[in-house]
């Protein structure tokens, strides 16, 4: 599968639609589809139960890139402007962003 950028690295959101987004990520390559693996191998994360939740129930979701960049700190930056972005309790992200 290609890449969903132009660039290097990404910010990507999964979601119902715009206005319903429960994961904010960054990645490159096709890492916005390896959540759909881990939640089928069982992981026991807040993402995974939603995304097998939407499974059970016939529903998908979608991936939107949010930002694009060749500089790996930059996409860390604008991951966690992203996810502080939203009320807090409203992603399925287990940390705030930024790990360096």
């Amino acid at each position: 599968m290609p890449s969903l950028s132009r660039k290097k690295y990404f910010v990507y959101l999964l979601g119902l639609d715009p206005l319903h987004i429960f994961y904010v990520g960054k990645g490159s390559g096709n890492r916005p589809y390896m959540h759909a693996g881990e939640a089928r191998a069982n992981i026991l994360t807040l993402k995974c139960a939603v995304i097998r939740f939407l499974r059970r129930n016939h529903r998908s979701y979608g991936v939107r890139i949010a930002h694009e960049t060749d500089d790996e700190t930059l996409a860390y930056w604008h991951e966690m402007k992203t996810i502080t972005s939203y009320p807090p309790g409203s992603l399925t992200n287990l940390i705030t962003g930024y790990r360096k």
